[in-house]
């Protein structure tokens, strides 16, 4: 049994039945949240206590991340949790959350076909995320002198900073295909907030990043990609930020260098944890079976 859902019992571990708890981003954030609990009122707080509550329960741990990633955590996380054990790194689940739009998915990547290589920024916030008014104003005009793609959800109108752009360069849209525009070849670095999620995406399709973490596990999942040298943290001056990351051509270089092994990861390495975790739950069927 995969348990992925906080309303799950976990009293089934009296039956002998396998329960494999489910970690869906890095271990290197898993082990930080069970030193240091986050103190953010959200749902991944909720889920990260969870965890950190059911980890003695676990038969075995699958985690959403690569091994070659995240084996210098292993250690820690065992020495925390004090349970040992098999932890399964099945990386990249790569979530689908986004519906299916293929008429405004065309119009988006026929502008990005207009636009030179490696020249337009992406930037999301995640779906939870709200930014200020004066935050998204102060991003705008700082961002008024490049190319950019920018998912923006908001409740209120958009800020004078937004109006009136010149859409052959600069585009704002409430919905955008994420994957597809990470696919592309104009892009040339990934402006985000630092979900797990945002960040596979990223290193599935070698995207190198400028990350602004705003709660929960976000930190550690910059930091871990920070020293993996493909992305950059925001400091408090965004426009020397962005010319480093456009003038930089290292973060790239490494961001194609984990493309290959996350790329190799989902063909083949990621598939051989999940058939361990089916032959463990089909002999454990075949001896409650005998009795």
């Amino acid at each position: 049994m995969i348990i992925i859902r906080p309303f799950t019992p976990l009293s089934l571990s009296q039956f002998s039945i396998p329960i494999h708890l489910f970690l869906p981003s890095n271990l290197r954030g898993v082990v930080n949240y069970i030193c240091n609990p986050k103190t953010d009122v959200n749902e991944r707080k909720e889920f990260y206590d969870y965890i950190r509550e059911n980890i003695p329960y676990a038969t075995g741990f699958i985690c959403n991340s690569l091994k070659e990633f995240d084996e210098k955590y292993i250690e820690g996380f065992y020495q925390l949790s004090g349970n040992l054990a098999p932890i399964r790194f099945i990386g990249p689940i790569i979530f689908n959350s986004q519906q299916s739009m293929e008429s405004k998915t065309k119009e988006i990547i026929d502008w990005l076909d207009k636009q030179p290589v490696v020249s337009v920024i992406y930037i999301a916030f995640g779906s939870i995320i709200r930014l200020p008014p004066y935050t998204i104003d102060s991003v705008a005009h700082t961002l008024s002198n490049y190319s950019f793609i920018w998912s923006l959800k908001i409740k209120t109108s958009f800020p004078s900073s937004l109006m009136n752009l010149d859409s052959n360069r600069k585009l704002v849209l409430e919905w955008v295909p994420q994957r597809a525009i990470l696919s592309h070849p104009s892009i040339s670095f990934f402006f985000s907030h630092g979900g797990w999620n945002s960040l596979l995406e990223s290193m599935f399709h070698g995207k190198a990043l400028l990350v602004w973490p705003f709660v929960a596990d976000q930190f550690d999942n910059a930091l871990q990609l920070i020293h993996m040298g493909m992305a950059c943290q925001v400091s408090d001056n965004l426009q020397t930020d962005i010319e480093h990351m456009l003038n930089n051509n290292s973060y790239s270089s490494k961001a194609k260098e984990i493309q290959q092994i996350v790329i190799k990861a989902q063909e083949k390495t990621s598939k051989e944890p999940i058939i361990d975790i089916v032959q463990l739950m089909s002999n454990n069927r075949k001896k409650h079976d005998e009795f």
